[in-house]
């Protein structure tokens, strides 16, 4: 992959697969505008590399809008955009019964809405410039449910969705989609404090560095769809060719996840 003075926008960048993406983009010679919410960690991230090579943007996805700002402001400051990395995202572990529409919306405004502002205020600047990339970090369970995280779910079907979909009326305009789907991965994913009342989410994990680096070699390929990881790619097999199994073996999970006293 030579990523050599192309111009990236990558959110979420002060942790897990988003800070790797953002260091292996600038580790290929791009200029990488790195986005979260964390002032600090985006500048260590920075200090890491030769001055303007990686540059901080602060933003809250959760902000409607802030999508949008955000390629306005790497536009206005490189002219170009030539890969846009929407990795920002969270997850709570709440069964449904417990949820709240504001918990929810909340989920969708970040993990899908703000992908979908910064995908339409890019787009034109793509075309103009005769093509470009986008990468969007959705999950395994776009394709499936899991208990415990129905609003999570929901949005990662979302993006997938519009990403294949979007595909298709992009490419014309040699505008690639690409969507990566890991399964579970070395990442602050279960920090959030709702996971604490849970024992036992998964122990598979892959680094974040490989996934980021099969994500950001799938964008380079155009591919539209990437799953990494044999196991992961086993899983979905089994949800689609074994479903009895695997809804025994979820409803098994969901009577599981509870608070603990």
């Amino acid at each position: 992959m030579n990523w050599d003075e192309q111009v990236a926008l990558v959110t979420g960048a002060s942790s897990g697969i988003g800070l790797e993406m953002a260091r292996q983009l600038a580790d290929a010679g791009a200029q990488v505008f790195a986005s979260a919410r964390r002032e600090q960690r985006l500048a260590q991230l920075a200090a890491e590399f030769p001055a303007g090579r990686i540059t901080p943007l602060v933003a809250d996805l959760a902000e409607a809008g802030a999508g949008a700002r955000l390629v306005k402001q790497v536009l206005d400051a490189a002219g170009r955009l030539d890969l846009l990395v929407n990795n920002a995202g969270y997850g709570e572990l709440v069964k449904a019964d417990e949820q709240t529409t504001e918990a929810v919306a909340r989920q969708m405004q970040v993990n899908f809405m703000a992908v979908i502002e910064a995908t339409l205020a890019a787009i034109p600047t793509m075309k103009s410039q005769g093509g470009g990339r986008i990468l969007n970090v959705a999950s395994i369970v776009g394709h499936m449910g899991l208990p415990g995280i129905a609003a999570y779910v929901a949005s990662k079907h979302a993006l997938q969705g519009w990403s294949e979909a979007s595909g298709y009326d992009l490419r014309e305009h040699g505008i690639a989609v690409t969507c990566l789907c890991p399964g579970g991965t070395a990442t602050e994913f279960d920090d959030h404090p709702s996971f604490d009342r849970h024992d036992g989410v998964s122990s598979f994990t892959q680094p974040a560095a490989t996934v980021a680096r099969a994500g950001l070699r799938g964008a380079w390929k155009r591919k539209p769809l990437v799953i990494p990881g044999l196991r992961n790619r086993f899983f979905l097999w089994a949800h689609d060719r074994l479903p009895w199994l695997y809804r025994r073996i979820m409803y098994r999970e969901a009577r599981r996840i509870a608070p603990r006293d």
